[in-house]
């Protein structure tokens, strides 16, 4: 990936012994959610915001349309788009995921342009195989 996203948000994951987070299951998903809720006082799906969405791993940029989580290459086995999304009216342009904090879709992901600052997510593993963590 080029621009904003691969250059400061990646180098801060891997300053902190992390990356950037891959969502695998719908129960990560909501862990995640229920943190970005928290974090931003959102205590019901209504709200709006022109704050920033949070940035995870997911790449579309080598194949349009062919979504990988871009640390490991491997496809997505697990998505939460919003619907509609990804969308392909601008192909080669949003080719990073973002999980989005929009009216009613709280949670969902977006495909996003790489160069847009936002929030992110890092996760890291902890020692001996136990449960990763989430770090920034």
């Amino acid at each position: 990936m080029h621009g904003y996203l691969s250059e400061l948000t990646k180098n801060f994951c891997r300053a902190h012994n992390s990356r950037l987070a891959s969502v695998e299951s719908s129960a990560e998903n909501d862990f995640l959610t229920d943190i970005i809720r928290l974090k931003n006082g959102l205590t019901n799906r209504r709200y709006r915001s022109n704050d920033n969405d949070y940035w995870i791993d997911g790449t579309d940029e080598i194949i349009e349309g062919e979504w990988v989580w871009a640390e490991t290459g491997k496809p997505l086995t697990y998505t939460n788009w919003v619907p509609g999304t990804p969308d392909l009216h601008k192909p080669r342009d949003e080719n990073c995921l973002e999980i989005v904090k929009w009216t009613d879709h709280v949670g969902q992901w977006n495909d996003d342009h790489c160069i847009d600052t936002s929030h992110f997510i890092c996760e890291m593993e902890y020692p001996a195989g136990g449960p990763g963590g989430i770090v920034g």
